[in-house]
């Protein structure tokens, strides 16, 4: 059984005690590295080292220079600014769908609230409801 922190280490970092962490590089054979116990581990650990080597794509160097190039340019042009609405962000806001969503709500509101007030003989009568208007004190 091997210690729990080389287990996460081989399973993060691989089996290369140089990309590990720069605090527990030191601590490696403290941590058991070397020994028959974590053998099959980190052998299994550098086969996977040894197939991700295999399989990543090579950059060439000056692929990567053409791109830092353009980034760095990207860079240092200035934002673009946000355009603002002559009259301000209510105007905007304010468009025919956003007039039609409006009177849904309202609508929807006014249905919900007349599907809960009981029938009324007459207009007096739902007036006086309990369900719209709230107590008086007392």
């Amino acid at each position: 059984m091997i210690d729990r922190r080389l287990q996460r280490l081989l399973d993060s970092y691989g089996a290369n005690p140089r990309r590990w962490p720069i605090r527990w590089q030191d601590r490696a054979g403290a941590l058991g590295y070397g020994s028959a116990e974590a053998g099959s581990e980190v052998a299994w650990a550098a086969g996977i080292d040894r197939i991700l080597a295999t399989c990543a794509p090579v950059i060439g160097a000056d692929r990567v220079e053409a791109v830092t190039r353009l980034v760095v340019a990207g860079n240092a042009r200035a934002p673009v600014p946000v355009p603002v609405p002559r009259g301000g962000w209510l105007p905007a806001l304010w468009t025919p769908t956003s007039a039609l969503y409006l009177g849904l709500l309202v609508l929807g509101g006014l249905a919900n609230l007349l599907s809960q007030v009981p029938p009324a003989e007459t207009p007096l009568d739902l007036l006086f409801s309990h369900n719209l208007l709230p107590p008086l004190g007392g």
